[in-house]
């Protein structure tokens, strides 16, 4: 019951205007919310997390996730971290760079 109180009055609250879908896996289903294009770059960087609350998700901020993993793990359904960032090219990739690769090559 404490976990639910949290989410509740803690989420982030999806708007209308401008909404795209945003497709995401909890269990072995896909599932579609629709979202903002703001609330979706805040999703891909890690900054908003989706939680599950009886089966309905909702979106909170780093922190609150962070007390609801504390009480309930599998609440967290997604958590996109800044681990799986492309890091920026150094020296060895800008000189890799003058090396083509063969359309044929067969790995």
């Amino acid at each position: 019951m404490g976990s639910e109180m949290c989410i509740r009055d803690r989420r982030t609250k999806v708007s209308d205007d401008e909404a795209v879908p945003y497709n995401f896996v909890h269990g072995q289903k896909i599932k579609k919310i629709h979202v903002t294009k703001v609330q979706l770059e805040a999703l891909s960087s890690g900054r908003l997390i989706v939680v599950n609350n009886n089966g309905i998700y909702h979106f909170v901020d780093e922190k609150v996730a962070e007390q609801i993993a504390a009480r309930d793990p599998k609440r967290i359904i997604v958590a996109h971290s800044n681990e799986n960032k492309v890091a920026a090219p150094t020296a060895d990739d800008e000189h890799y760079a003058k090396f083509a690769i063969p359309d044929d090559l067969d790995w």
